[in-house]
């Protein structure tokens, strides 16, 4: 695959988000890493680097690609109000330079599904979102994957405009 795929970061985050039990205690990211889509799941890629978002400053910094219009505080506040308990991820990795492929995964754990759901929705919005602040050869469009009922994904793809044709009769003056 030519380019750059960018499995943005709400992507699986949002797919594998997870809400269950009352306590508001941080869990630890490797007991969520077991939750990470399997190295088998996308053949072909190896791992360039794991991630520790028990902190949501971390998980936002380095988790998400948000739309430049989007504020990093305002993502940062909206993980501590969902009761961001914990996160893990992933980047994979296919080819290097402008052949390199990545995607990024991701788990966090929230105090309840409510929480996990408020986020997920929070972060689709945020992917379907044009990622420049003005106009740009990405285009985001949403995507699914088959067996996975509940998933939220986008993908961001470029699709470079073709050239105007030339002006041939200014051309020739």
């Amino acid at each position: 695959m030519k380019g750059c795929l960018s499995a943005i970061a709400g992507l699986l985050i949002a797919a594998v988000l997870m809400g269950c039990g009352s306590s508001s205690e941080k869990v630890s990211t490797s007991s969520l890493a077991p939750r990470l889509l399997p190295p088998s799941s996308a053949p072909g890629f190896g791992l360039q680097r794991t991630l520790n978002w028990s902190d949501p400053v971390n998980l936002v910094g380095e988790g998400l690609s948000l739309p430049q219009v989007t504020h990093p505080s305002t993502a940062v506040k909206d993980f501590k109000e969902a009761h961001l308990r914990g996160g893990a991820g992933e980047i994979l990795v296919r080819g290097s330079g402008l052949e390199e492929t990545a995607v990024q995964i991701g788990v966090a754990k929230f105090d309840s599904e409510a929480d996990a759901n408020k986020v997920r929705t929070w972060l689709h919005r945020q992917d379907l979102t044009q990622p420049c602040f003005s106009q740009c050869i990405f285009a985001p469009a949403p995507a699914t994957i088959p067996g996975i009922p509940n998933l939220s994904m986008v993908v961001q793809s470029s699709h470079v405009p073709a050239p105007p044709p030339p002006d041939i009769q200014n051309f020739c003056r």
